[in-house]
């Protein structure tokens, strides 16, 4: 991976990888920003698995891949800004 820069970013969590038996194993992040960012299956990243589906505001580094974005997670918390299936009207 290339350089890394610490970022924040607003998004939803979203599954990206299954075990046979239907557990979540990886998951992504769908920025708002209408990038997707794939997550470090590291202790934070794990926390993430049980927030499939939510609003989340995360920090963390940044980087690009062969694959594509990457994000290796320091903190986040979920996103109570928008509840969930609320029209944002501007």
């Amino acid at each position: 991976m290339a350089e890394q820069r610490l970022t924040r970013i607003h998004g939803i969590v979203l599954a990206a990888g299954w075990k046979k038996n239907g557990a979540v194993t990886e998951v992504d992040l769908a920025g708002y920003d209408e990038k997707k960012y794939r997550v470090v299956n590291d202790a934070m990243g794990k926390r993430l698995r049980s927030h499939i589906q939510r609003r989340v505001v995360v920090d963390g580094l940044v980087s690009h891949s062969t694959d594509g974005l990457v994000i290796k997670v320091r903190h986040f918390v979920l996103d109570i800004s928008c509840p969930p299936h609320q029209t944002v009207r501007k």
